[in-house]
């Protein structure tokens, strides 16, 4: 059985992987981080929302550069803005 769940999260993470590639292919920006900036400063930039379907948007689309804690970004890491996500309010 732990032999499936290997099999289950290694098909997770190449679909996480899928979909970040495609949200960098479809980027509407690059950003360079700044010292003191957030996810959240970022999203509230680019967005003109900070709330967390925003932050979590641009940390999916570049966790390959964040790691495994969007709360940490450092200065001088090179995100890709992925496009506005369209949330339920907005449709």
């Amino acid at each position: 059985m732990a032999d499936e769940n290997k099999g289950e999260n290694s098909l997770e993470e190449a679909r996480a992987r899928i979909a970040a590639n495609q949200a960098k292919k479809e980027a509407i920006a690059e950003h360079t981080v700044k010292e003191g900036e957030t996810l959240s400063h970022i999203a509230l930039e680019y967005y003109g929302n900070a709330g967390p379907t925003y932050y979590t948007a641009i940390y999916e689309a570049n966790k390959d550069v964040i790691g495994d804690n969007m709360n940490v970004i450092k200065p001088g890491q090179k995100l890709a803005i992925p496009p506005k996500p369209e949330t339920e309010d907005e449709e």
